[in-house]
Order: structure tokens, then C-alpha cells, then sequence
């Protein structure tokens, strides 16, 4: 009797799934205008929300920690180096963020400001200002990354979204208004994360496994795939390949006379195939 496997199904163990996963719970904090927090939406950080006086703190952090491992399981099937550094760079912040928490809520509490003025607060309340600044900036450059791979429009406003926010979030800092930056700069993150899982679900629709037909290429078939079908698959480099070498050793059993009645059709064939999978991107 075999053990059920507790494996995740590949339908869901996919990178488009993680980053959809990972922007609803980076969201949570959209919870803020239906619980009680006592803070305001317009002038206080989001990440006030996570300081220790703050009631409903622990919901935030934890819903922060999911959206940063869903970050990290996601990164595993990503390609790309500033997309792939960006991103774990972006999680790994953004957990920072749950640990390295506020001690208090400044923009409504006097004694907090007092505690933050005379340096008497916590060095993770000090070093929040700094995981703070990672994440938008991790955040910013895989942004750039998805706008360069993807040429689409929309990523590319994403990234001057981010980039407005961030110099008005530097101009307004502990101003009024700040908050309600943030809270832009947040959304966009979110955006820009359903963006990058539509663009490794575009590319995982055109992965197989080996041994299976992929974009209607098969191995030792010498049928040549129509580039529209291999639009930036995952993993479809490796079946050209071998689709390419099953047809070399193919082509070595065959009698001579056989070979140089096939050479005339099936090795231009096989030259067409290198620029096709060339051109495919991967996620």
C-alpha cells in the first residue's frame, strides 16, 4: 500500500499561485479601515499597525510573514538575476519588518515622539527605518526587472508609481500626508506582484515535463514549433535541446543513402529550431 504523497499538486506548487498568494496577504492591511486601530489612514505609517501598543498587531505581523514565505517559495521557479535577488531580498525585509517592529505608534502617541527624539527607544525601532527602506527598494528594482523582461506597459507604470511614491515618501517624512503615501506605495507593491504572476503564468502554461510534446515539438518528430506557441515558456529550452539531440542520434542509424535523402529536408529543419527556442523567455 503506498503512502499518499503530501506533496503539493503542480497546479498549485506554481509561481504565479505563490505571488497571488503573497499579494493578497501583503494587502492585509487594508483591514485597517474595518477594525478599530485609532490610527489615522491619512498621516500614520502602515507599519504602525505592527508596533507593540497596537491591539490587533499580531494579525498584520503574521499575514507579513505569510506574504514573505509565499515570496521565498515563488522565488524557487523564478529566473532572472536582478528578479530573483530583488525578490528574496524583498521577502527577507519584509520579515524584518514583523520582527524588527515598532515600540509605539508615534503619530498618535506624544510619548512615543518624546522616546524617538531623546533616543530612547529599542534598536529595532531604530532598525525598522532600515528593513523599511530595503523593501521599497528591493521592491523597486524587481519592478524594473519585470518592466525590462516583459516590455509591458503596465509594469512600466508600476515602476514610476513606485518611484514617485518613494521620493514623495522621502519628502514627507513624519509630515502629514505621509501616510496616506505609503498606503499608494503598498497598493502598487500588490499591483506589481499580480503583474509578475501573470507573467510566470503566461510562461508556466508552456512548460512539460520531459518526454512530452511542448508547443507542438516533440522529440525525434522534426516538426518545428510555431514561435507563437513557444511565447516565453519555462523549462522549454531544455526540450528543444532535446528534441535536437534525439534527432542527431536518429539520424546516425539511419543507412547513408537514407541520409542524404533526409539531410535535404530535415537538417534545414533543424537550424530553423535553434533561433525558435532562442527566443523563449522563462520566468
Amino acid at each position: 500500500m503506498t503512502r499518499p504523497s503530501r506533496r503539493l499538486p503542480r497546479r498549485l506548487d506554481q509561481p504565479a499561485v505563490w505571488l497571488v498568494v503573497a499579494a493578497l496577504l501583503y494587502s492585509f492591511w487594508l483591514l485597517e479601515l474595518a477594525l478599530p486601530t485609532g490610527l489615522s489612514v491619512v498621516d500614520s505609517y502602515v507599519s504602525e499597525l505592527l508596533a507593540d501598543d497596537q491591539p490587533y498587531r499580531w494579525v498584520f505581523r503574521v499575514t507579513d510573514a505569510l506574504a514573505a514565505c509565499c515570496l521565498l517559495l515563488a522565488a524557487r521557479w523564478m529566473r532572472g538575476r536582478l528578479v530573483v535577488a530583488s525578490v528574496l531580498v524583498f521577502a527577507a525585509a519584509t520579515l524584518a519588518d514583523t520582527v524588527l517592529s515598532l515600540d509605539c505608534a508615534a503619530s498618535v502617541d506624544a510619548l512615543c515622539r518624546y522616546r524617538e527624539a531623546t533616543g530612547s527607544v529599542s534598536l529595532g525601532h531604530r532598525l525598522h527605518q532600515v528593513t523599511s527602506v530595503l523593501t521599497f527598494g528591493s521592491a523597486l528594482a524587481a519592478a524594473v526587472g519585470l518592466a525590462r523582461s516583459t516590455r509591458w506597459w503596465h509594469a512600466r507604470v508600476v515602476v514610476t508609481l513606485l518611484a514617485t511614491t518613494g521620493v514623495l515618501s522621502a519628502v514627507l517624512v513624519n509630515q502629514p500626508g505621509a501616510g496616506l503615501v505609503q498606503r499608494a506605495q503598498l497598493l502598487t507593491v500588490a499591483a506589481g506582484l499580480l503583474l509578475g504572476a501573470r507573467a510566470c503564468s503566461s510562461a508556466w502554461g508552456s512548460f512539460v515535463e520531459p518526454g512530452r510534446p511542448a508547443g507542438g515539438l516533440q522529440p525525434g518528430s522534426g516538426v518545428v514549433p510555431d514561435a507563437r506557441q513557444l511565447r516565453k515558456p519555462a523549462g522549454v529550452r531544455k526540450t528543444c535541446v532535446m528534441a535536437l539531440r534525439e534527432d542527431v542520434a536518429a539520424k546516425r542509424d539511419l543507412s547513408s543513402q537514407v541520409m542524404m535523402s533526409a539531410a535535404a529536408h530535415e537538417v534545414p529543419r533543424m537550424s530553423q529550431r535553434i533561433p525558435v527556442c532562442a527566443e523563449v523567455l522563462s520566468c
